[in-house]
């Protein structure tokens, strides 16, 4: 019995703590959205990051797989955008960034 009883305690204090974790990542992602800066597009299937550059104004887009696109991040408040394919970004005035 003692080994049940102690189990139990161990699956319960490891799906609380992952639930913790879990309402974390929540928290972080939402202060994040609300804050108008997000590294993961509100739609899924429009995933392409439409960014200012701080050093030239320029208008770039980043697509996955491009060498900067992890790290870019996107705030609304700066006029930066996501778009939902490569050729909305360019009919907005948006250049294909070089990495």
């Amino acid at each position: 019995m003692k080994h049940k009883d102690t189990m139990k305690k161990v699956v319960s204090l490891s799906i609380a703590s992952l639930v913790g974790c879990l309402s974390i990542i929540a928290q972080s992602h939402n202060n994040s959205v609300l804050a108008g800066s997000s590294t993961i597009p509100p739609n899924p299937r429009c995933n392409i990051k439409g960014n200012i550059s701080i050093s030239t104004g320029r208008k770039l887009y980043h697509i996955p797989g491009q060498q900067d696109y992890e790290k870019t991040v996107i705030t609304t408040e700066k006029g930066e955008r996501w778009f939902c394919s490569e050729q909305e970004a360019i009919d907005a005035g948006w250049t294909k960034a070089p990495r």
